[in-house]
């Protein structure tokens, strides 16, 4: 019976080693989909600015497009 246990507990303790080592990976992996969020949230202020700076352009061409003609 006591060799039952043991191995019951040498088992469950694999299996806190192994469920620890993956929570520590979870973690990892969460703090690296936080930063490329933060990432891709820049891009995508980076370009809806650079999109506004094309449609004042594109709109400054047409006025003086309409002007010359």
């Amino acid at each position: 019976m006591k060799a039952l246990v043991a191995g019951v507990q040498e088992k469950l303790a694999a299996l806190q080693a192994t469920l620890s080592d993956r929570e520590e990976r979870l973690g990892v992996c969460q703090t690296r989909v936080e930063e490329l969020e933060q990432q891709l949230q820049s891009k995508l202020q980076e370009q809806q600015a650079t999109k506004k700076k094309l449609e004042a352009t594109h709109s400054i061409y047409q006025a003086l497009r309409k002007k010359l003609q």
